[in-house]
């Protein structure tokens, strides 16, 4: 059984879960190549998983399995048209539920996208959509990002030989692709995708999921980072805050939980349920394999 798994995103509007595991898809292999691409998938560099995915269909031509995973490191290296190729592939051979929602997300995804302008430096891959976003502001995205990495790889410790691959759009068309909530400013699903605006709230979001690519590229065994723990840094080092009445009001509920806790362990003890998952914050996690 591969132990693989990936990051779907800030996902705000993201990609479905499998209906059984809200992170994990099951693939069966004992090909160590395709091993290699799963390790490689789970560190950020699809690009290279990609290329062994491709060298290996040949010797799986009809494994479903096999072919997702391709599709998922071909989306994941910005080629969702050859992504949706190997999806539609993999369908036609096993139908799977969980699958042909991420296919109709990806589809929806694909048909909003218009963001075909592109920018490059050091470790940023950017597209943008022009010219509904200007290409000064398109530079200075890219320099923040730039920045941003840099200074997030530093605190957390990520590293990949690959760029992150972030994609800006207008929030119109962010929105239609995204399937998002109207209060969403961007999500991760491998790549970065920001709903352009102007103010801090754009840094802020730019920032917060830069966190998310950086902490899907630091290993972190057979599952995900968890989400709180994804969710609480990426609030952190995006320069969130709460304020002295909010703050206020969570110690409260604390307490009020405590309390509650204390006084039914007094009445009769609750067994924790076996076999369950803890939800993602925000849907914030795309799929993943095992």
């Amino acid at each position: 059984m591969l132990p693989v798994w990936f990051l779907f995103a800030a996902m705000i509007g993201a990609k479905a879960p499998a209906p059984e595991n809200a992170n994990e898809y099951l693939v069966h292999t004992a090909d160590p190549a395709v091993r290699r691409a799963g390790e490689l998938l789970n560190r950020g560099e699809a690009s290279q998983a990609l290329g062994i995915l491709e060298a290996a269909l040949p010797r799986h031509p009809s494994d479903p399995g096999v072919l997702l995973l391709a599709g998922l490191a071909a989306d994941r290296s910005d080629q969702l048209t050859v992504a949706l190729g190997y999806w539609r592939q993999s369908l036609r051979l096993a139908p799977n539920a969980a699958l042909r929602a991420l296919l109709e997300d990806a589809e929806r995804e694909s048909a909003a996208d218009f963001s075909w302008e592109r920018l490059e430096s050091e470790h940023i891959r950017l597209r943008y959509e022009g010219p509904a976003i200007p290409q000064d502001e398109a530079h200075a995205i890219l320099a923040i990002l730039e920045e941003d990495d840099r200074r997030i790889s530093a605190q957390l410790g990520c590293s990949s030989s690959e760029p992150i691959v972030a994609i800006l759009q207008s929030r119109q068309q962010y929105l239609r692709g995204a399937s998002a909530a109207e209060w969403s400013g961007g999500h991760f699903d491998g790549r970065i995708h920001i709903a352009w605006t102007s103010g801090p709230e754009m840094r802020r979001a730019l920032a917060h999921e830069m966190v998310h690519a950086c902490l899907a590229r630091i290993p972190s065994g057979s599952s995900p980072w968890p989400a709180w723990l994804q969710e609480g840094l990426a609030q952190k080092l995006s320069g969130d805050t709460i304020s002295a009445s909010d703050r206020e009001r969570l110690r409260q509920l604390a307490s009020d939980s405590a309390a509650r806790r204390s006084r039914s362990r007094l009445v009769s003890p609750v067994p924790r349920a076996s076999g369950g998952c803890v939800p993602c914050l925000a849907r914030r996690r795309r799929c993943a394999l095992r």
